[in-house]
This record gives structure tokens, sequence and C-alpha cells, in this order.
């Protein structure tokens, strides 16, 4: 009889060590408790091995968008604003034209001088006359203009600003000098013709009544 007591006790101390062992084994594998210095070892370990971190969901969601915001010029749509081809110029002939209702002015600013839109609008025409003059025309709910014997750059459908250079002083076509005499092939007559039509009041305007000398 008490051999079989002292072994039954073993058989249960056996049990007993099988079962906490099983135990310690679960908690290790399953990331539970574990001793001082295995936490300081897994420290280091993690040190020397940073695990990168995910970006955030809504970064990744929005680093492709861009939203850009341009405020538009109001100047563009101001129809009535109107200048001058020319900082600094001299008028050459005054107001000409009555026989056709023209009312055009002639000023020169010198050979080779920017020639600056009048207006915010569209180029409407630029073409050369049957005596070799050359015209263009800038329009605009307001205004159309009419500049004559410059050098244009400036193309039809080309939308254009006030300010906007669109070509230069010369004197291409039927221009004279101070005698009147003829300037074709000649180095002489530079100036720009200049015809204002208000589209508002259906009539041609004397540019001088809109910008005094």
């Amino acid at each position: 009889m008490g051999r079989m007591k002292v072994d039954g006790l073993a058989v249960v101390a056996v049990l007993f060590a099988s079962f906490m062992l099983s135990g310690i084994y679960r908690d290790w594998s399953s990331g539970g408790p574990i001793s001082d210095d295995e936490q300081s070892d897994r420290e280091i370990l993690s040190l020397q091995n940073p695990i990168p971190e995910s970006p955030p969901v809504a970064e990744k969601l929005t680093s492709n968008i861009f939203v850009i915001s341009q405020p538009i010029e109001s100047s563009l749509f101001d129809h009535d604003s109107i200048q001058m081809p020319y900082a600094d110029y001299a008028v050459t002939q005054g107001v000409h034209g009555y026989e056709y209702g023209h009312l055009a002015i002639d000023i020169t600013a010198g050979k080779g001088v920017e020639i600056q839109s009048l207006i915010n609008g569209e180029i409407s025409a630029n073409f050369t006359d049957p005596v070799g003059s050359t015209i263009i025309m800038i329009e605009n709910e307001r205004w159309q203009i009419t500049l004559v014997h410059g050098i244009f750059s400036a193309s039809v459908g080309d939308f254009v600003r006030k300010g906007q250079v669109i070509g230069i002083e010369s004197n291409q076509g039927n221009t004279v000098d101070l005698q009147g005499r003829s300037c074709r092939g000649r180095d002489c007559g530079y100036h720009t013709h200049i015809n204002i039509f208000d589209k508002r009041s259906g009539v041609n305007v004397n540019p001088l009544d809109l910008f005094p000398e």
C-alpha cells in the first residue's frame, strides 16, 4: 500500500510539472509574459531593426490630388478702358478724314518704337491695302481700333491685352515727309495712323477728345 501511494504522488507530480511547462510554452509562443532579460533583448533587436510605419490612409488617398486656384484678372473684362499706343508721342497730323467720317489722327514716337494695344480685345484684321499700307484692327464689345503703317506682329484671332506689344512703328505704304513728298523707299514718314470707332454710340470719335495732347 505504501509503495502505491508513493507512485501515485509521483504520477501527480509529473502531470503537474507537464501542465506548468505547457502553460509557460503557450505564454512564450503567444507573446505572453516574458522575463526581464528577454524583454531587454527584444528592445535591443527592435532598435537595431526598426519596422517602418505605414503612411496614413488619408495621405495615400490624397497624395496625387492637386488643387490649382488662379484668380482671373477682372481687368481683362474691362471693355471701356483704352489708352494710346505709346507712352510718349507727338501728333504729326490732327483730325482728318471728315469727308468719310474717319476722324483719324497721326502720331509718332520714332522709327521702330513698339506699338502697344489700345484695348483688351481680339485682332479682327491684319492686311495690306492696295497702296501698300499695313492695317491692323483690334475689337471688343465697346471699341473698334484701326492702326495703319506699322509692322504688325499680332495675328487675326489673337486676344491681346491693353499695353501688349503688337508691332513696331514704321512707314509702310502711303506715307510722306514734312514737305509732302512720298517716303516710299526712303527713311522718313514714320508714324501711326489711328482711328477709333465707338460701338456704343455708333460713330468714329476724335482720339484727341479721349487723349488730350
